[in-house]
C-alpha cells in the first residue's frame, strides 16, 4: 500500500512540474515508473556502480537506486553528481 501511495504521489507531482525523479528501492522504482508510464528506460550514465541515470521515451530523467545499496551519504553523492554533470549529459 505504501509503494502504491508513493507512486500515485509521484504521478501527481510529475503532472505539475518537470523534475529529475530519484527512486529508492526496486518495488518503489517499478511502481513509480509504471505510474508515469515510464515502461522502458535508456541508460544515460551511472552516478556510481548500480546507481543509474536513465531517461524514458519522453526524455524524463530517472535515477534508480537499490534500497540496500549505499550509505548515509549516497543521496548527497547523487545530488552532487547532478550539480556537477547535469549540463553535460
Amino acid at each position: 500500500m505504501i509503494t502504491d501511495y508513493l507512486a500515485e504521489l509521484t504521478r501527481q507531482v510529475l503532472e505539475k512540474i518537470d523534475v529529475i525523479l530519484i527512486t529508492l528501492g526496486g518495488e518503489t522504482s517499478y511502481k513509480c515508473c509504471k505510474s508515469i508510464n515510464s515502461n522502458e528506460l535508456r541508460l544515460i550514465d551511472e552516478v556510481a556502480p548500480a546507481i543509474s541515470i536513465c531517461s524514458d521515451i519522453n526524455n524524463k530523467w530517472i535515477i534508480t537506486k537499490s534500497g540496500n545499496l549505499g550509505n548515509n551519504s549516497t543521496l548527497i553523492e547523487i545530488l552532487n553528481y547532478l550539480k556537477h554533470h547535469y549540463l553535460t549529459l
